[in-house]
């Protein structure tokens, strides 16, 4: 007998425990029947589409034949749609199922690349004192700063306040659960060791040193791996582009062909290669960025000898009154102080520099453009408004490249000024001295870039600040994510040891060793910015000999080359061809900026700095050129 045939909207049970465990790995909020009820209306609904869709095309578009009511068409016509329109369908069903395995994939990249800082910070509990129950109830609770493998840890803490797990199930189904290899090994050790030893600072202590090591690994590789890839970035955007100009060029002349081919590479393939470019260098860039959140208040009360009482009536208005307030009173705080604002968010200058770059765009545009925009008049319109395009560009960019640089320099300072914080508050408690009295005499003798913010800490411990709320107010001041983790880590082991002193030595060498591989990584990584600008400056010249020179002694020589062709080469489009070269140099500047950013600093953003400055550049050499020759 037969079986009959499956449905492939129908999974299997095998196929359904697997999805199951997807979801939950992914920590998709989502059961299987939502996901697959999800993906079979989704799929119904574009075969739908589909349908919907070529038929509107054949009814009010395509008016040579009617293709589903002309029988000569229909038999053809009919069945191809049903087929196109099932295999959208299909296609669109299982992509949507298959969203919790990529959903794992993005979490075990993400768990692995911050394993390192969760490791660290266990690793200072346990040498402070503390228990694997309050490690992990720690650790679930500033999971924010951590990363994704700290927020791994909140699962445990749910299993054991929801599902009555002891410590050792819950972090053995956490093992069971992680998307990650790395680590659900990690958990499973960690969980062993402290079952047969009943402490893992020992194991924690040598994945920690273990891991250190991988990342230093893992830098050196990136660092000669961008030998290469500025080899390729050189022969693809600087050599590639040039020599495909020249054989174009001189093709063009022979033939008096149009520049095609030259203005596909410059407009399409310049921009889509710099944009895979930069795709790849963001795959083999190891960093891990967390965006900082607001540190939480403290627990401590300001008015003890109050007493909570349970309110009488339904509060919950009143909360959501409270979250109403909260945004309005970022925004009210925007209105009023928005250079702190801007400095600390740079994205929202763009809500002023791109209206002023449209509304100045605009005002050149009336005044300097003579040609109407018309597809007949393309290239005479681009050559009149590619000026007005650069300055418009510039305006919109300038100002966040400003803002950008300038908060990512304070970052940076910020940063390097932590270890002698850390070292200096560490000898001092060294030697039997309270923490406030330590942060005293720093604020007095101390000469670092955050001087004015411990003196201002300093201030509010006087004044009676708790030390745990008055280190929150000044993370809150600093705004800097390792600040919020040397805070986070000085409040928790406030509860497990009196010698702040080991605290302290462990922030000092963690911040050391981070901050040493930064300066390495900056050291080798400007290497490649300037020969970004080199490549950039050979490009720029180049293309200036072949407009002003080359192409100049083409066309005084263009009868002599006329026997070459059947046409006549006075119909070589010459200044179509200079207007190409001058966009060429325009494109190449703003992407080998974007370039030189993800090599200099890992970030696109910080490009955008670089390719203000080849853009002004490149726009003003070239017209000075120009006048010039």
């Amino acid at each position: 007998m037969k079986s009959p045939i499956k449905s492939p909207f129908v999974l299997s049970p095998t196929r359904i425990k697997i999805l199951e465990h997807d979801l939950f790995s992914a920590r998709i909020d989502l059961d299987v029947k939502g996901l697959l009820r999800i993906a079979q209306i989704s799929g119904i609904f574009s075969g739908i589409t589909i349908i919907i869709a070529v038929f509107l095309f054949d009814r009010f578009l395509f008016t040579i034949a009617d293709l589903f009511f002309d029988p000569q068409y229909a038999v053809l016509t009919i069945p191809l749609t049903l087929v196109v329109a099932l295999a959208a369908g299909i296609g669109v069903y299982y992509a949507i199922i298959s969203y919790p395995k990529i959903e794992m994939g993005n979490r075990k990249r993400a768990i692995e690349a911050s394993m390192h800082d969760m490791v660290s910070y266990m690793y200072a509990l346990h040498h402070c004192g503390a228990t694997l129950y309050a490690s992990i109830r720690s650790m679930a609770k500033y999971a924010d700063y951590y990363g994704d493998a700290a927020k791994e840890f909140r699962q445990v803490v749910s299993d054991m306040d929801f599902c009555g797990y002891d410590q050792f199930t819950a972090l053995q189904r956490l093992a069971d659960t992680t998307p990650s290899p790395k680590m659900r090994y990690f958990i499973s050790e960690f969980s062993s060791t402290y079952r047969s030893v009943g402490n893992a600072e020992i194991f924690l202590y040598g994945k920690l040193s273990e891991m250190q090591e991988e990342t230093r690994i893992a830098q050196k590789n990136y660092l000669s791996s961008l030998a290469t890839i500025a080899e390729m970035y050189i022969t693809l955007f600087v050599a590639g582009p040039l020599f495909v100009v020249i054989v174009i060029m001189v093709i063009g002349m022979i033939s008096g062909s149009d520049p095609t081919i030259l203005a596909s590479v410059v407009y399409l393939m310049l921009p889509i290669g710099t944009a895979i470019f930069i795709i790849l260098l963001d795959t083999l860039n190891q960093g891990y960025i967390i965006e900082r959140i607001r540190m939480p208040a403290s627990g401590v009360l300001y008015y003890p000898q109050k007493e909570v009482t349970k309110a009488s009536v339904d509060e919950t208005p009143l909360f959501d009154q409270m979250e109403k307030y909260d945004k309005r009173r970022k925004v009210q705080e925007f209105i009023h102080h928005p250079l702190a604002g801007l400095k600390e968010t740079p994205e929202l200058v763009f809500f002023f520099s791109i209206p002023l770059a449209v509304i100045v765009g605009i005002i050149l545009y009336i005044n300097m453009v003579t040609i109407p925009f018309s597809l007949y008049l393309i290239y005479e319109w681009g050559s009149a408004v590619d000026d007005v395009i650069v300055v418009g560009i510039l305006i919109a960019m300038v100002p966040y490249a400003l803002f950008y640089g300038k908060k990512a320099s304070h970052d940076r300072k910020i940063e390097a000024a932590l270890p002698d914080f850390s070292r200096q508050l560490g000898s001092l408690v060294k030697h039997n001295m309270t923490i406030p009295r330590a942060i005293e005499l720093t604020a007095q003798e101390g000469r670092s870039y955050i001087q004015k913010d411990i003196k201002a800490l300093d201030r509010d411990l006087k004044w009676g600040e708790k030390l745990t709320s008055g280190l929150k107010r000044f993370a809150d001041r600093m705004k800097n994510l390792s600040v919020d983790r040397m805070v986070i880590l000085v409040s928790e082991t406030e509860h497990f040891t009196n010698n702040m002193s080991t605290t302290l030595d462990l922030l000092y060498h963690e911040s050391k060793t981070s901050e040493s591989l930064k300066q390495e990584r900056k050291s080798d990584m400007s290497v490649y910015v300037v020969i970004i600008y080199m490549s950039f400056a050979v490009f720029l010249f180049v293309q200036i000999v072949m407009s002003d020179v080359f192409l100049e002694i083409m066309i005084d020589n263009s009868d002599a080359l006329s026997y070459l062709s059947s046409g006549s080469g006075s119909g070589f489009p010459a200044q179509l061809y200079q207007m190409i070269i001058y966009h060429s140099v325009l494109i190449h500047g703003f992407c080998s900026g974007l370039v030189a950013g993800m090599m200099g600093t890992g970030s696109a953003k910080g490009g955008i700095k670089h390719s203000c400055i080849m853009l002004a550049v490149g726009a003003i050499i070239f017209i000075m050129a120009n006048m010039v020759m």
